[in-house]
């Protein structure tokens, strides 16, 4: 994810709006106007010599005062405007410790965490959170996005699950879709093909046009043999997005189980070109262009990408139906 994309979604995350502040505020008045400032307009951030001056005052009002959260989380959004990542991680872990698990700085704390490949501390962050503050769906699910990338699939299920089962039935068709994506991939990752192909056509009906429900979809029917169902929700995926890595590897695929691979090898081909350029901090995409370098006979390339995934926490697919 870039740092611009970074700085996007952490607005998201901060403090509300916070009105009539005085024309020269204290210090602390200052952290909550800036982070009022990048919530309310994160694509116009202060001049570079506001952020420098912000910064000198933050950074006194810290030592002057070491224990409020909300100072160390204002200087990361400043160190953010800099693209300085190693200073805003460390002001937001300063941050996290001192806030006693607050949902805002955690969720930004654990994903530059994940941003910075950590993907095992940034799931603790949220097990942390979901311990603090039970009953609380959107911590839940990103604890279980955070499962599935490293591929704790039990504890995923579990807790996506217990979501579904205490949704309210007017939820949303796109919250439920991705809840029973999300779902589906946890049983499509423990071999239940089946399962997994169920829970997809049901997220496929709330979301018809999401290429990666299509995608996983087309997948788990190859791995449970039913080529013409994985041909089907393959050629859907290409018609929305005909540069989605997973849906040309796993296309190219289906072509050699049906005996045609000097067709599939052109998909293959697409898949590594597009694929080198989602490459981001989840390690099933690394996978995935191993197993894609391995069809285009790059080995030493494979095994790098494998190594990569593995640091990821990530370190093998989904199995393949015993056919």
């Amino acid at each position: 994810m870039a740092m611009k994309k970074i700085i996007a979604v952490l607005t998201l995350l901060l403090a509300g709006h916070l009105a009539g502040l005085a024309d020269a505020p204290s210090p602390r008045d200052l952290a909550r106007q800036l982070i009022d400032d990048f919530n309310s307009n994160p694509t116009a951030p202060p001049s570079p010599a506001a952020v420098a001056t912000n910064i000198a005052v933050l950074q006194k009002a810290i030592a002057a005062e070491p224990a409020d959260p909300a100072l160390p989380f204002a200087l990361a959004t400043c160190y953010l405007a800099q693209k300085n990542a190693p200073a805003a991680f460390a002001n937001l872990e300063r941050a996290y410790a001192l806030s006693q698990n607050n949902p805002r700085i955690g969720m930004a704390y654990a994903m530059i965490l994940k941003r910075n490949r950590e993907p095992l501390k940034a799931r603790m962050i949220f097990q942390q959170m979901v311990a603090a503050h039970p009953g609380q769906p959107p911590l839940q699910i990103a604890l279980a996005s955070l499962d599935l990338t490293v591929q704790n699939y039990a504890e995923a299920s579990a807790l996506i699950e217990n979501i579904l089962n205490h949704a309210p039935a007017d939820l949303a068709d796109n919250d439920r879709g991705a809840l029973l994506y999300m779902l589906g991939v946890c049983h499509l990752h423990q071999g239940d093909q089946a399962g997994a192909i169920d829970l997809l056509k049901q997220a496929n009906t709330r979301m018809p046009r999401a290429v990666l429900v299509l995608a996983t979809l087309g997948e788990a029917c190859l791995k449970a043999g039913d080529l013409t169902g994985a041909k089907h929700n393959l050629d859907q995926a290409l018609a929305i997005n005909g540069r989605y890595p997973a849906a040309l590897y796993y296309k190219g695929v289906s072509l050699e189980r049906q005996g045609t691979p000097d067709l599939a090898a052109p998909l293959f081909r697409a898949a590594y070109a597009s694929g080198r350029d989602r490459l981001r901090d989840n390690g099933e995409d690394y996978y995935l262009m191993a197993l894609v370098c391995r069809k285009l006979g790059k080995t030493a390339e494979a095994s790098q990408y494998e190594a990569s995934a593995a640091r990821l926490s990530y370190a093998s697919e989904a199995p393949w139906a015993p056919k």
